[in-house]
């Protein structure tokens, strides 16, 4: 819950979809959180959901909230 407050916090859309064997046989991990880039792929894969880890990645990338690039 503090990754998806965290998330939409900063203007990211969260998408939460339950475990099964399918999303197992993707190997997605289980209460993983993946952030997906507009182009598609995977720009950082959070095992533990832990929102400091997905503000350092942001950080790291010069995303700022709302998803400006380079702008607080």
């Amino acid at each position: 819950e503090a990754l998806t407050h965290t998330a939409e916090a900063l203007g990211l859309p969260v998408h939460a979809f339950p475990w099964g064997e399918a999303v197992a046989e993707a190997d997605l991990a289980e209460d993983a959180a993946y952030l997906v880039r507009p182009d598609g792929h995977v720009g950082a894969a959070l095992p533990d959901q832990d929102p400091a880890a997905l503000r350092r990645y942001l950080d790291r990338i010069g995303v700022r909230a709302g998803g400006a690039r380079g702008r607080a």
